[in-house]
């Protein structure tokens, strides 16, 4: 979802990083890129919110450095939720609803 909103945004962020830290609340990390402006990020923000809905709290961090992963890749989405996404599937999983 969000590489695909961002994908247009290459002249605004050089990189970015989205984390979700509960389930109203997302940290958007970014690296400003040349044409970057403060109003892209409301842009952006306006457009998630669309999505994820307007009580959806979205704190943005200007950052310098995002770190790569140990395979030398960054990561654009963190989930920082406990939940476990196997038991959730088999809740809503239509071939575990036996008729």
């Amino acid at each position: 979802f969000f590489s695909h909103v961002l994908k247009d945004y290459g002249y605004a962020f050089e990189r970015y990083q989205v984390e979700q830290t509960s389930p109203g609340q997302l940290v958007f990390r970014y690296i400003p890129a040349g044409r970057f402006h403060p109003r892209v990020v409301d842009e952006v923000f306006s457009v998630f919110r669309n999505y994820l809905g307007e009580e959806m709290q979205i704190r943005p961090e200007a950052v310098e450095h995002i770190d790569m992963v140990r395979t030398g890749k960054f990561r654009s989405v963190i989930n920082r939720m406990d939940i476990d996404y196997q038991e959730l599937g088999k809740v809503f999983d239509p071939r575990a609803v036996s008729g």
